[in-house]
């Protein structure tokens, strides 16, 4: 090489937009109504709103396979100790002068500091957070305090057998697991309890007996009402669907048992349960679309879409506008965003009777080239070999040139 001298053609990046899609204007968002149960604790006064349902055995999973689950907002923790609240448990009263009922039965609550899951006498046999928890999982005590933030959590138990894997999920993460089950899940002969020492809401409480629903380390998120087939659930295995009904707020079993509901001080609440964002992909000519989806609040996508290289477009990554970084996986959502996927453009420049690229920054490929060449000053470096056995004369390096490769 002689010399270098410089034609500006930039590298043009290419962006292809994931938009919410919305049938009236961009975004829609996606919402499961409640029918809401709102809970009441006075832990001072002693005043506590409860459902309460008799003891059935229909109600009691036993060693089989079974899907508890449901949805829960916390509005104030009422007792920041071991045991602050129970959404699920038995009414006999647990050890060491718990007052709570089913502290140690079969129970979902706060205790050990962490979020468990509690039954067969054994305090918390299982703990978000610490029994092997999927990839993303938080620290076991971060449980304790994640329902503080006042915001829908769905919760969910599946175990798929008798001595069948057993997985407990929040907000789709699988933050607890054991691959064989050998635990019995009853009441001990009490009543079933929901929402004991809870100051909140709660929805769409569902339990499944002889189906566990959901298995792997990811599940998605139900965003529409609980009925008794969806989630793939068979009909007549759905023990209890708690639902609320009409303007003076019945509360009422759905499913083919139709449980008699005693209820202590619990209201309706409009609230919404899950908000979702849509997310479409458009490609704007390169490329594969994606197929859309939606993506529940405060869950991730663990990995954005692959794209193949379109040609000369290499796709790049995704980012949440034009000109910000890649974005690294996985993401989570905080509201309807466009993202946008970046695709570098390295169509070769004309160089006399050859061409030449700049791929990365680099000057590369440019072999073919002939005669006077002025490097373009979307290269930041020249690749040791970029012309190697061509027909130049002369090169002119532009001044965005910082370094120039060696053997």
């Amino acid at each position: 090489m002689k010399s270098n001298r410089i034609r500006k053609s930039a590298i043009t990046t290419f962006l292809v937009a994931i938009a919410l899609l919305m049938q009236s204007s961009l975004f829609t968002i996606q919402i499961a109504q409640a029918d809401s149960l709102d809970f009441t604790h006075d832990w001072v006064g002693g005043t506590n709103s409860v459902i309460t349902i008799a003891n059935d055995p229909k109600l009691e999973a036993g060693v089989d396979a079974f899907t508890l689950e449901m949805w829960v907002k916390e509005n104030n923790r009422v007792n920041d100790n071991r045991y602050a609240a129970s959404f699920w448990s038995s009414s006999v009263f647990g050890n060491y002068g718990s007052p709570i009922p089913g502290s140690i039965e079969w129970s979902l609550n706060w205790d050990c500091d962490g979020f468990a899951v509690a039954h067969s006498g054994q305090s918390c046999p299982y703990m978000a957070g610490r029994d092997d928890p999927a990839a993303g999982s938080l620290p076991q005590h971060d449980y304790y305090t994640m329902f503080t933030d006042q915001a829908w959590h769905h919760i969910a138990l599946s175990k798929t057998a008798e001595l069948g894997e057993f997985s407990f999920y929040i907000d789709g993460l699988r933050v607890s697991h054991s691959m064989s089950d050998n635990n019995t899940w009853w009441l001990a002969g009490g009543d079933l309890k929901i929402g004991t020492g809870f100051d909140g809401l709660i929805s769409n409480v569902r339990f499944v007996k002889g189906q566990g629903l959901y298995t792997g380390a990811n599940i998605t998120v139900p965003t529409s009402k609980l009925t008794t087939t969806s989630q793939g659930a068979i009909a007549s295995n759905v023990m209890l669907l708690l639902n609320s009904t009409g303007s003076s707020c019945q509360i009422e079993d759905s499913s083919s048992n139709h449980f008699t509901i005693q209820n202590a001080g619990v209201v309706c609440n409009s609230a919404t349960v899950a908000t979702t964002y849509g997310v479409q992909y458009d490609n704007q000519g390169h490329g594969t679309k994606p197929a859309d989806e939606n993506i529940v609040f405060g869950q991730s996508i663990t990995t954005l879409p692959a794209e193949l290289d379109d040609g000369y477009f290499i796709f790049q990554g995704w980012a949440e506008t034009p000109t910000a970084t890649i974005l690294p996986e996985p993401y989570t959502p905080t509201s309807d965003q466009i993202l946008y996927a970046i695709w570098q453009d390295t169509t070769p420049f004309m160089c006399g009777d050859g061409t030449y690229q700049v791929i990365a920054g680099v000057a590369t490929n440019g072999s073919t080239c002939t005669g006077s060449l002025t490097i373009d000053s979307s290269a930041t470096a020249i690749d040791f070999e970029a012309f190697m056995g061509s027909g130049l004369t002369d090169v002119v390096i532009p001044d965005s040139v910082l370094s120039i490769g060696e053997r």
